[in-house]
């Protein structure tokens, strides 16, 4: 036997043991990527209640839940665009700024429920211009939807000066 072939005889049990090191860490990144998220909002919650007495008061929780409500919402509308395979969206941070600035310049004048369902409309509008560019003319969804962000960015801010 050479001192080659000893030096393999020498190194095969650690590569073996290595291998179960690679295997080990692999299931615990599993573990980190499943519960990680979980795991850090835990953490955060931990110090915010030590650094604020009132990070974890009825109150406070409410008003978190009322202010990020309306991006569960953007979330459900963004769903939809990916399980409809265009998987991006562009013009969702347009579309909502410009509804915001519709409605509550619609609002003196039509009441809420006439500026809301205008303002609907008009999330509609946009969408369905993006869907036909897309969908028919078979455009390429980033270039579609980045266009008509440029497009509704600059009519809300031109309405709202």
């Amino acid at each position: 036997m050479s001192s080659i072939d000893k030096g393999n005889q020498l190194m095969e049990p650690r590569a073996a043991e290595w291998r179960g090191v690679g295997e080990r860490l692999r299931r615990q990144a599993g573990a980190v990527g499943r519960f990680g998220p979980f795991v850090m909002l835990a953490l955060l919650c931990v110090a915010g209640k030590f650094l604020s007495p009132v990070f974890l008061t009825t109150g406070n929780l409410l008003n978190v839940a009322r202010t990020v409500s309306f991006l569960g919402f953007v979330a459900v509308g963004m769903t939809f665009v990916v399980i409809g395979g265009s998987l991006i969206d562009l013009s969702v941070v347009a579309t909502i700024a410009a509804a915001g600035i519709l409605v509550l310049a619609l609002q003196p004048v039509l009441g809420s429920i006439g500026a809301i369902l205008v303002t609907l409309g008009l999330g509609a509008a946009i969408g369905t211009v993006n869907g036909i560019l897309v969908g028919y003319v078979r455009g390429n969804p980033v270039m579609v939807t980045l266009g008509m962000n440029v497009v509704v960015a600059g009519l809300g801010t031109t309405f709202a000066q």
